[in-house]
């Protein structure tokens, strides 16, 4: 490549001149984790999502997404569950009736 450039050259040949292989695709298709497992997962005692993150990359070392896309899957696929809240009911008792004057 020499400077100048030719006349009609875009931004994009300059880059597929530049890094060629920086347009191919990537022929690796990823390892999807196991998302409802790992939720189940955060539950426990001590669990966080970077351990979570860690052990899906020794587990798919070549395969495996990067933390930070493994979050961001992690987080669209919460968005995707059924929200829920459950609430146990646990019965009060009655409270003992109280006079209404404030008189002694």
């Amino acid at each position: 490549m020499a400077w100048p450039l030719p006349p009609g050259m875009r931004e994009r040949d300059l880059g597929t001149a530049l890094f060629p292989t920086a347009t191919k695709g990537r022929d690796t298709a990823f390892s999807e984790p196991d998302f409802a497992a790992l939720h189940g997962e955060l539950k426990l005692k001590g669990m966080i999502k970077l351990l979570q993150g860690e052990e899906y990359r020794e587990t798919h070392p070549n395969d495996g997404y990067s933390y930070a896309h493994f979050c961001h899957l992690f987080a669209e696929w919460q968005g995707k569950q059924k929200r829920s809240m459950r609430q146990v009911g646990v019965p009060v008792p009655s409270m003992q009736k109280m006079p209404l004057s404030n008189s002694p």
